[in-house]
């Protein structure tokens, strides 16, 4: 499989995991597929989240998306945002469990 293929993958799982109703199991998820596409993609893990909060809010702003789907990525980007802010946390000097 290529690292383009690999990429893909990691990151349809991450919009896909609307259906974890627990949001600390959709973080924790989100947070492994996350650090797979940073190393796939040899670039940091707060850019990776970063541009996939992005992609995935243009998504859910996009109208011609079905209101079915745009409402599954809210749960998804929420947890994103929470990711980003965190990071932040951490990079002011307050370490995050996850490390």
């Amino acid at each position: 499989m290529t690292i383009e293929q690999q990429d893909y993958e990691h990151l349809s799982r991450i919009l896909d995991s609307y259906v974890l109703r627990n949001d600390e199991r959709r973080l924790r998820f989100v947070y492994s597929e996350l650090v797979q596409i940073a190393k796939l993609r040899n670039t940091s893990l707060e850019t990776v989240t970063r541009e996939t909060a992005n992609a995935v809010r243009e998504q859910a702003d996009n109208p011609d998306i079905k209101e079915f789907i745009r409402r599954r990525m809210i749960p998804v980007r929420k947890t994103l945002v929470g990711l980003l802010l965190e990071m932040a946390i951490d990079f002011s000097g307050i370490t995050d469990k996850r490390h």
